[in-house]
C-alpha cells in the first residue's frame, strides 16, 4: 500500500506575517502558528507525513522524535479538517 501524499489546495491564497501564515479560503482565514506555517510551506509540493517528520527532525534536532511526529500528524489532520490540504496517492513507478 502506498503512503498518502498531502499537498496544499491549489486555489488558496497565503499571506505570511511575522513568520505565521494566514491561509485564505472563499469563506475563512485560517491562522497558522510558526510550526504549522513551516509544515504548510513544505506541502506546496506533495509530501508524505514521514517526509515532513524527517525534515522537521533535521530542523529541530533537540526536539524528541515523538513530539515532532505528534505535531506533524496533528497539523496535517487539522489541515485536512479545514480542507486546506488534499490527500493524493503517489503514482505507481
Amino acid at each position: 500500500m502506498t503512503e498518502p501524499l498531502f499537498r496544499q489546495r491549489g486555489e488558496l491564497s497565503t499571506r505570511i506575517v511575522d513568520g505565521e501564515a494566514f491561509v485564505i479560503t472563499r469563506t475563512t482565514i485560517k491562522h497558522l502558528n510558526p510550526t504549522a506555517t513551516m509544515i504548510w510551506a513544505m506541502l506546496e509540493e506533495p509530501m508524505t507525513t514521514e517526509d515532513v517528520i524527517a525534515v522537521m527532525s533535521e530542523v529541530y534536532p533537540k526536539t524528541k522524535p515523538g513530539q515532532i511526529e505528534a505535531d506533524v500528524t496533528n497539523a496535517i489532520a487539522s489541515f485536512l479538517k479545514d480542507n486546506i490540504v488534499v490527500e493524493t496517492r503517489a503514482s505507481a513507478a
